[in-house]
């Protein structure tokens, strides 16, 4: 099965085009048999897997806008090393600003 990996600074709750985009395009790969998984900013800490297809890895960073996307890159980065052999993707389709 197919495994695509969504970097996305948000993804739920839907609060951005960003979010929205990932939310429904992953729904749609699952829909296709794909499994997926998400990294995302979020006041979450803890990794959820959502359902067998699907799982959401959280990254904390801070809120304010500059801030934000800045520290998203660098801690998205980080968080791929750390999970890259646990979700083995084959597509990493980042979603930065």
């Amino acid at each position: 099965m197919p495994k695509v990996c969504f970097i996305s600074p948000e993804y739920l709750p839907l609060s951005g085009g960003t979010g929205s985009y990932v939310y429904y395009l992953s729904n749609e790969l699952i829909k296709n048999g794909f499994d997926i998984d998400i990294v995302t900013g979020g006041t979450q800490t803890k990794d959820i897997q959502i359902s067998r297809h699907l799982s959401v890895n959280f990254l904390k960073i801070p809120r304010t806008p500059i801030v934000k996307s800045f520290m998203f890159a660098g801690s998205s980065y980080r968080k791929l090393r750390s999970i890259q052999d646990s979700i083995n993707a084959d597509i990493a389709h980042a979603n930065l600003p």
